[in-house]
């Protein structure tokens, strides 16, 4: 039987003198990367909407533009604001900042 040990230990080197605490390497569990992709989609498609939320309002490219917007603006803040906050998790869980990891990630299957 196969053992499902989610930690790998990390290879011996001569320069690891400052992480000899550090005896175990987490790996990203597979349904965790796809709600990865999915958070820095979001928080990608967001920041460009909200941008181009923006400059429509700001009459940068047209004025019949302008009325379109705010719904940008909003619709690109529903989705950046998710992202981000899933981003900066899996970015913590992988820098290993003590109180982060990847099972506060939401699995998508």
């Amino acid at each position: 039987m196969k053992s499902q040990n989610p930690y790998q230990r990390l290879p011996k080197h001569k320069s690891n003198e400052k992480n000899k605490t550090k005896t175990f390497k987490q790996k990203i569990p597979p349904q965790v990367k796809k709600a990865i992709y999915l958070a820095i989609f979001l928080l990608v498609g967001g920041s460009i909407l909200i941008v181009f939320g923006v400059l429509f309002h700001l009459e940068k490219f047209s004025e019949e533009f302008q009325d379109r917007g705010i719904p940008l603006i909003i619709l690109g803040s529903l989705m950046f604001l998710p992202g981000f906050y899933e981003s900066m998790i899996a970015y913590y869980s992988y820098k290993g900042y003590p109180g982060y990891s990847y099972d506060s990630i939401p699995e998508f299957y």
